[in-house]
């Protein structure tokens, strides 16, 4: 038996980022937040901790 494959999909670059999100000067826990590019490609997203980052 033999298995063949042509490969897993190409995946978009990744970028780091970083920040904390607050609200009135509180982390704001389990807050999304998505990154739309410039290029009109699709947009990103991210979903913050307990500390907000």
């Amino acid at each position: 038996m033999a298995v063949v494959g042509c490969g897993g999909p190409k995946w978009p670059p990744t970028y780091k980022s970083s920040g904390t999100v607050t609200l009135d000067g509180t982390p704001v826990e389990r807050a999304t937040i998505t990154f739309y590019p410039l290029d009109g490609q699709k947009p990103a997203n991210a979903t913050t901790d307990a500390n907000g980052n």
